[in-house]
């Protein structure tokens, strides 16, 4: 089990247990459970590599705010 398992993760390091487990059931090698997957791996010091999310980048204003006049008026009726 420790060769096949080792097998799929060397030729898809992402996949953690539970992929590696289901990857097992779908193909025609030996059906491995989700623990025994888990137990094997930490055997053989292997962990998935986790894929960084992508972050959109923060917008940057150059212009300066103007001041929000309105916020500090104590009765708006004026502004309508």
């Amino acid at each position: 089990m420790k060769p096949y398992i080792l097998d799929v993760w060397r030729t898809f390091k992402f996949y953690g247990y539970r992929r590696i487990a289901a990857y097992s059931q779908q193909t025609d090698g030996p059906k491995v459970s989700e623990y025994m997957t888990l137990k094997l791996m930490r055997e053989l010091g292997i962990k998935s590599r986790m894929q960084k999310r992508y972050r959109k980048p923060k917008t940057v204003v150059t212009v300066d705010q103007k001041p929000n006049l309105i916020r500090h008026l104590h009765d708006l009726s004026g502004v309508w």
